[in-house]
């Protein structure tokens, strides 16, 4: 079976396409590609068909990244229901995801920073306003927390429609 998981912040040009690019090279690396796939998408959103930040892209290709075909795209223009794991960079991306998610899917919205071993973070820091240096650095916890969502669900062999609770965290 196939699984499509979503990362979700708020504009879709930094953090969520990072880690969707994070995500999909680690499944490369370490499981079966086959099997899942990544997605990503803003809860705002206001630059709707735009590329990710420069530093962004500066960002993912020092890992070997490339996420320059990414343009960014909004969570209410998708279809929700069909991701089976949507994983939210902040709060308030969080908060605005269960608005949008009918009571049964809402137990496949986690936080991204459920997946880190550092229980002290509790959300993903949007680094869009701040100096390139912090992209470096937010981009190593979003391949920290893509790998151990990776691992997770390749270890578990999670499959389309099941929903586990996060390993770490």
């Amino acid at each position: 079976m196939h699984g499509t998981v979503l990362f979700a912040c708020h504009e879709n040009i930094c953090r969520s396409s990072m880690v969707e690019g994070l995500f999909r090279e680690a499944v490369l690396r370490l499981g079966d590609s086959c099997r899942f796939s990544a997605e990503s998408a803003g809860t705002v959103c206001r630059q709707r068909g735009e590329p990710p930040d420069f530093r962004a892209l500066s960002a993912a290709r020092a890992f070997g990244v490339d996420i320059s075909a990414h343009r960014a795209r909004r969570t209410r223009d998708l279809r929700l229901g069909e991701y089976f794991r949507i994983f939210a960079m902040g709060h308030e991306d969080y908060h605005e995801l269960v608005l949008l998610l009918d009571d049964a899917r809402r137990e496949d919205l986690f936080m991204l920073a459920d997946y880190l071993p550092d229980p002290g973070v509790t959300a993903g820091g949007d680094p869009y306003c701040c100096p390139d240096d912090d992209f470096f650095a937010v981009r190593g916890m979003l391949s920290e927390a893509a790998e151990n969502i990776c691992e997770e669900l390749l270890g578990a062999g999670v499959s389309d429609g099941a929903s586990d609770s996060p390993a770490i965290g």
